[in-house]
């Protein structure tokens, strides 16, 4: 004990030295670093009462960086710059021992204490990863470690420490649910995708537990014994909300119904994540797309390959695509054949991207006929890029200012004529786009 305190007085009076010499911050070792977060430099007593600023006076001492930290220059973050740093820190308490054993210690009093199907306990309790902070600093001064001199015995081994550690947080969660019920709402949110900003409006204002909103329960279990993600049904609750309070099968008919449209469980489930306000929706009116692709033979679970969980998607709005290519001269068949060609021209933008490529060739001066042409023999390349590859060499002409016969583009994967080119630089004013 006495050799230890002498080499730790040591290495303080070594810093301490180091800072007077040099003025400038010291890199701290590595057990400095985990002792605390940031070191300030302070005035002496006899520096204060003589009113003279020490040297290193302004620095804040960072571990790892000899770069000086000045007073007053941090910046303040908005609403998303916070939320990634948040979610940094909760990954890093993530990969820590004790927020593991929180997690077991949750689990274990959702399932036999409240009495939560295993699977509900187990998932909740993995993906609640704010809640499970939150309790940790509630009992954050009951999990310490022991200190030297104290009551308890302090252990050399490092696997023993952590041991006893899990010990002590296992005990504080217990006592913690035994005399302070948790809100189990908050983590059954969290755990289905949904941000605590997010989930707020949506709390119960007279419920705590679970096992209390059979309707809601129910209707949970019904998404997901279908197939649907845990993770994703947070963001069907938010657009339909009202079919998790509603009894007497409402919300699986209204999966049965989409299966009796012609989709598989499969397209079902991408259809409800992508778009689930059409949960709402009167299903005849909203995919009047499919008679267009029955019409072409198209069959109409075809169309669920292409379908994105990530995406959402306006499927009234579809409808335009193929009554815009009736209007250029295409008969049923071949509507069918450009959209089995071409599935992006429904699903990017549910059809924004293929109007907007349209509406750059006729400010340039394209006519019915060049629109068909090139729809005819559309080449290989998604809608999007074709749009942007279109403005690209629109804008460069402008830019350029080049002369009507001084520059061809190859717009349709073939020869284009300078004719074509002239239109476009003719109909084409500085500020077009």
């Amino acid at each position: 004990m006495i050799l230890r305190s002498a080499l730790s007085a040591a290495r303080r009076l070594r810093w301490v030295q180091l800072i007077v010499e040099h003025g400038e911050p010291y890199r701290a070792p590595h057990r400095c670093a985990t002792a605390t977060r940031y070191w300030d430099v302070q005035e002496s007593s006899l520096a204060s009462s003589c009113r003279v600023t020490p040297i290193g006076h302004g620095y804040k001492l960072r571990p790892y960086s000899a770069a000086p930290a000045r007073r007053g220059e941090e910046k303040s973050l908005d609403e998303d710059e916070e939320e990634v740093v948040v979610d940094k820190e909760l990954r890093q308490m993530e990969k820590r021992r004790v927020f593991w054993t929180a997690q077991e210690t949750f689990m274990e009093y959702l399932h036999f204490t409240r009495g939560l199907p295993f699977a509900d306990a187990e998932h909740i309790s993995k993906h609640c990863p704010v809640f499970v902070s939150k309790l940790l600093d509630r009992v954050k001064d009951a999990i310490e470690d022991p200190v030297e001199g104290g009551e308890e015995v302090v252990f050399r081994s490092k696997v023993k420490k952590k041991a006893v550690r899990d010990q002590k947080a296992t005990r504080a969660l217990e006592r913690l649910f035994r005399y302070h019920p948790v809100n189990e709402f908050e983590p059954f949110f969290e755990s289905i995708g949904l941000k605590p900003r997010k989930f707020d409006s949506f709390l119960p204002r007279d419920l705590m537990f679970l096992a209390d909103a059979e309707t809601l329960l129910k209707n949970y279990h019904v998404l997901c014994n279908y197939g649907f993600m845990r993770t994703k049904i947070g963001s069907i609750y938010m657009a339909a909300a009202e079919f998790f309070s509603s009894g007497d099968n409402v919300l699986a008919s209204k999966l049965s119904a989409l299966e009796d449209l012609g989709f598989s469980k499969t397209t079902v489930i991408k259809l409800v994540t992508s778009c689930p306000v059409i949960l709402s929706c009167d299903l005849d009116a909203e995919f009047k797309i499919m008679q267009w692709l029955d019409d072409g033979g198209i069959q109409r679970d075809w169309i669920g390959q292409f379908l994105s969980v990530r995406k959402s998607y306006n499927w009234k709005k579809m409808v335009e695509v193929p009554q815009f290519f009736t209007e250029l001269g295409f008969d049923k068949e071949g509507i069918g054949k450009l959209i089995r060609q071409n599935p992006d021209f429904l699903l990017d933008g549910s059809g924004k991207v293929l109007f907007r490529a349209v509406t750059i060739m006729l400010k340039a001066g394209s006519g019915k006929k060049d629109l068909f042409d090139l729809f005819l023999d559309f080449p290989d390349v998604p809608a999007r890029n074709f749009a942007r590859n279109i403005q690209s060499v629109i804008r460069l002409l402008a830019d350029i200012e080049c002369g009507k016969e001084a520059f061809v583009e190859d717009y349709k994967g073939g020869a284009t004529t300078i004719e074509e080119v002239q239109i476009w630089v003719k109909a084409l004013p500085p500020t077009a786009l």
